[in-house]
């Protein structure tokens, strides 16, 4: 965005993607990858003389073997998908890929002036991804697919004044819908990166939590509402900070208040005592403080 160029984001959703996996080709994945002939024969034995059936009041089915996907809410599962999306990127040609379990992002920059050209190989990527979806067995939800175009408040405004810009992203010919914000790992990105939407949502999330510590907090010690606040609350309120922290301070803000008012139930203080002294009884970080910490330990990691 300093350099004026502006991003798409595709978000790809793949039908009953942990379910499609095609075990003899995940088997020879593995074996192009040179994982050894011990590990890939155990991993036949552990996806392959699997059978299903179904029991519906006392009645059961016949049984089926499973010669897809790979069993649910296992360990290996989320791994299995990935090795098996591996190599979408050596496909694409001019977009960069981000997979997480079963999330894959595709995303590509370019000057503002030149999103028609992006949208153009945008749209090539996918022809290639539809064709290794194909070879894979794989099948792509478009109607679950979304794009967005990230272009922040300032490149926004010259889009809309130059006009005439034709954004359509397509998968196999069917038009993607274009959003303006999508949760994404749990952070809630939207096209100008102020995060206001990411931020409405966390309140609303942290009001419940804190309603119910409200509610409780009469039959707990203090030392209870504190372990309350650090392995519910906390987490909540810490999660992806290092990415939304950026917003703007009234959101800030709404995120300290809440910090405030979690001090309050714990210490069942007064509701005008002073938030410094309440925070070094407990030992606290102001929210902002805290954030920043991460946001410079994280880029120490980076140098």
């Amino acid at each position: 965005m300093d350099k004026d160029e502006v991003t798409l984001m595709a978000f790809v959703d793949f039908k009953k993607a942990f379910d499609l996996i095609d075990h003899q080709i995940l088997l020879s994945k593995l074996h192009l990858y040179r994982v050894a002939d011990s590990a890939i024969k155990w991993f036949t034995s552990y996806l392959t003389g699997r059978s299903q059936f179904v029991t519906i009041d006392g009645q059961q089915s016949s049984r089926l073997p499973v010669n897809h996907g790979v069993p649910q809410g296992s360990v290996l599962g989320p791994t299995l998908f990935l090795l098996y999306v591996h190599d979408i990127p050596l496909h694409l040609s001019h977009s960069s890929v981000a997979t997480f379990a079963d999330d894959t992002t595709l995303s590509a920059s370019t000057h503002w002036n030149d999103i028609p050209s992006m949208v153009h190989d945008k749209n090539c990527d996918f022809a290639a991804l539809i064709q290794w979806s194909i070879q894979n067995k794989m099948s792509i939800n478009d109607e679950k697919t979304k794009f967005m175009l990230i272009s922040g408040k300032r490149l926004e405004k010259k889009i809309l004044e130059k006009g005439n810009m034709d954004i359509a992203v397509k998968v196999d010919d069917t038009q993607i819908t274009e959003v303006n914000c999508q949760k994404l790992l749990g952070v809630t990105i939207d096209n100008r990166l102020n995060y206001e939407e990411h931020i409405d949502r966390l309140c609303r999330k942290l009001s419940k939590q804190l309603g119910l510590l409200k509610h409780i907090s009469p039959y707990l010690k203090k030392q209870q509402r504190e372990l309350y606040f650090n392995s519910v609350i906390k987490p909540t309120m810490m999660y992806g900070s290092v990415i939304w922290d950026n917003c703007n301070a009234e959101c800030f803000q709404r995120v300290l208040k809440l910090q405030k008012r979690a001090a309050r139930i714990i210490l069942d203080a007064e509701k005008m005592a002073p938030s410094i002294v309440m925070f070094n009884t407990l030992n606290w970080l102001p929210f902002t403080k805290e954030s920043l910490i991460k946001r410079i330990i994280a880029k120490f990691r980076q140098a």
